[in-house]
């Protein structure tokens, strides 16, 4: 993988994001392991809060990206945003897109994704 950029959207985060988290974010991702799989990729925003995790179907795309992307505390930074959607019943949810940056120059692909209009469908391409 040879992108400083790995753009997903976040597993999860419907059970525990309020109305307080909607709009742009700052944050980190870290091993969380669970009894159900070790494996684990939590969401975190940058006050410590959990927010979701890394999708299954996206885990061993994120596990490579992340191999040249953590830290020396295996944490790997993002920005995104969170949104509240609603669907075609009605219904109010929430939509987190992130992007985790690696590489030189991490303080400006930070600022760069910061509430940018990501595809809400968890595409890697954002829509800026």
């Amino acid at each position: 993988m040879n992108s400083d950029v790995f753009y997903v959207s976040v597993a999860g985060i419907n059970y525990r994001a309020t109305e307080e988290d909607v709009g742009p974010i700052l944050g980190y991702t870290k091993s969380y392991p669970v009894e159900a799989d070790p494996e684990t990729e939590g969401v975190f925003l940058k006050d410590g809060k959990l927010i979701g995790f890394i999708p299954k179907k996206r885990k061993k795309e994120y596990l490579e990206f992340k191999k040249e992307a953590q830290n020396k505390e295996g944490v790997c930074l993002f920005s995104g945003n969170i949104k509240k959607a609603t669907n075609w019943n009605g219904d109010s949810y929430f939509v987190g897109n992130i992007a985790i940056v690696r590489g030189e120059g991490i303080k400006e692909l930070l600022e760069a994704h910061y509430n940018a209009d990501f595809n809400l469908f968890g595409g890697k391409t954002p829509q800026l």
